[in-house]
């Protein structure tokens, strides 16, 4: 009996035995496979975060960089070139895609125009009031305006042709004042003294960088300084035949100074959003561009996608 109890209890401290050596290698495996999966989740996390650098927010950019690479995305597979550029005037703070190099204006080169007539006009070296008479060899009896439709002989102030031009993008008003009223040469000496260096009148060339510079000395007051004179230029941008672009998601109280261009694959807007605390410029260049009325969508949310990131850093 005593042996039969002996052996009856070895057998226990095996079995006790075996089971406290068993239980540190469970728990160790555990904790061992617990540290593995919580490291993979926080590293395939990261990953995914170095991808999509502010997913989370991507149609709600936060920072300018995010508004620049949420552009960048929207326009990554539309076909032809599309040239943007943006600077907030408060900050001074800007980005630009495909900005600097030059491309064909179309009627984008009419704002140089504009500016250059009432610089002038401060000067007192051009009279508004003016009465100008259109010959038949000054009328421009293609694209885009409202003198073409008139008889030879039609009559306009200086002040009459520089609303037509803007408004109705009127060919034959820029023509007469270009070559009639300013004069070539000095329109270009101005552009050029302006600093506009990939500005070129008669070649019909610009670049996006050169109309930002020259459409923010003109809001500002900088080129015509006579706030009257200044008031009424700027007007003359802000209630055209063409609001489908940058005006189009832009609330009707929010003026839009802007000029639109039109050409064989060309599709084109520049302008002054004057959103209150916080005016910027935008410019959107298509070049190469198959399809005109897409491209004018796809510029009418790019101006969308700025004015509520504008609007969020003004609140």
């Amino acid at each position: 009996m005593p042996r039969q109890r002996k052996i009856s209890y070895n057998y226990k401290t095996s079995e006790s035995i075996e089971k406290k050596s068993i239980k540190p290698v469970i728990y160790f495996l555990l904790l061992f496979f617990t540290v593995f999966v919580v490291f993979n989740m926080r590293n395939t996390t990261t990953k995914a975060s170095n991808v999509l650098p502010f997913n989370a927010v991507s149609d709600e950019p936060q920072t300018l960089s995010e508004l620049s690479l949420a552009i960048r995305n929207r326009i990554a597979e539309e076909e032809g070139t599309y040239s943007i550029r943006f600077e907030d005037f408060g900050t001074k703070n800007a980005f630009g895609i495909n900005d600097e190099p030059v491309v064909t204006a179309a009627s984008v080169i009419k704002i140089p125009a504009l500016a250059a007539l009432y610089y002038l006009a401060e000067q007192r070296d051009i009279d508004l009031n003016e009465v100008i008479t259109i010959p038949e060899s000054d009328m421009q009896r293609w694209g885009t305006g409202i003198i073409r439709y008139q008889d030879a002989g039609a009559t306009y102030t200086i002040r009459e042709l520089a609303q037509v031009m803007m408004e109705h993008s009127d060919n034959t008003a820029v023509y007469v004042l270009a070559n009639r009223v300013i004069g070539l040469e000095r329109l270009q000496e101005l552009i050029d003294s302006w600093g506009l260096s990939n500005t070129n009148y008669l070649e019909n060339n610009i670049s996006n960088k050169d109309m930002n510079k020259v459409m923010r000395m003109m809001y500002s007051g900088e080129l015509v300084k006579d706030e009257e004179l200044n008031v009424e230029m700027m007007g003359w941008m802000d209630d055209s035949d063409f609001e489908e672009r940058l005006p189009k998601y832009i609330p009707e109280e929010v003026s839009v100074y802007h000029k639109i261009g039109n050409e064989v694959r060309i599709t084109h807007d520049v302008g002054v959003i004057d959103l209150p605390e916080k005016p910027y410029y935008l410019g959107v260049l298509g070049i190469e561009i198959p399809d005109h009325e897409h491209a004018t969508e796809v510029i009418a949310q790019i101006s969308q996608m700025v004015f509520e990131y504008q609007s969020r850093m003004n609140q």
